[in-house]
């Protein structure tokens, strides 16, 4: 992977995260894979391996606040299959 590849792939990763708290189109398992992909391509860029870990240690934070507090839609989600399965009893 080329310089500007690489950094462009982070700078990408760097923006989307910190936004992946209030939930996405995609499993966090998708965007741990991509940033996990970058590390073998870490020193391309001398910071690249800082900023990679700093990646994963913020999805870390993001899957133990999504495990104590279900984002909204799981809420609603859960709540309404709980309603239909009581309708049918």
């Amino acid at each position: 992977m080329l310089h500007h590849q690489f950094e462009k792939e982070l700078t990408h990763l760097e923006l989307v995260f910190p936004l992946l708290a209030a939930g996405g189109p995609f499993a966090l398992s998708y965007w741990r894979s991509r940033a996990t992909a970058l590390s073998a391509y870490q020193s391309v860029v001398p910071s690249g391996a800082l900023r990679i870990v700093w990646l994963l240690d913020m999805l870390d934070r993001i899957e133990q606040q999504a495990r104590i507090a279900p984002s909204p839609l799981r809420r609603i989600y859960s709540r309404t299959k709980a309603d239909a399965g009581s309708k049918g009893r």
